[in-house]
């Protein structure tokens, strides 16, 4: 009866550790830089158009992971803005250095990030800096 509960223990365990390495998941900073480089160039309209709306570019998106920070993601990039108001328009580029945390979502199958703040801005000209 022993023998029996030691094997069946063991098998149970055996499929426990088997079944945690389908949980994990790795991607490498070098993929992700991969996967920001083919969407270089993306763009997002913004606002309430006729009142405030802007169009953001985002170029040369790099990431490190855990090189600043255990666990959070660094991102550095550009970005051209094209903003109008009711008080005229505006072009703006700046220079970004942001930083969260990545969350990996199983039932969407994407990494998202949360918890992000703005590390560095650089903005031209130096006007549009508030």
């Amino acid at each position: 009866m022993n023998k029996f509960l030691f094997a069946a223990a063991l098998i149970v365990s055996g499929l426990l550790v088997g079944c945690n390495q389908l949980t994990q998941y790795t991607i490498t900073e070098q993929e992700i830089n991969q996967s920001l480089a083919k969407h270089n160039n993306f763009s997002k309209d913004i606002g309430l158009p006729g009142v405030a709306d802007a169009h953001i570019v985002l170029t040369n998106l790099t990431s490190q992971i855990g090189r600043e920070e255990p666990n959070k993601v660094t991102l550095t990039g550009d970005a051209n803005l094209d903003m109008n108001s009711l008080f005229g328009s505006q072009k703006a580029t700046m220079k970004l250095k942001l930083k969260a945390l990545p969350v990996f979502d199983k039932e969407k199958g994407a990494i998202f990030l949360k918890e992000m703040e703005v590390v560095d801005a650089t903005v031209q000209p130096k006007k549009c800096k508030r």
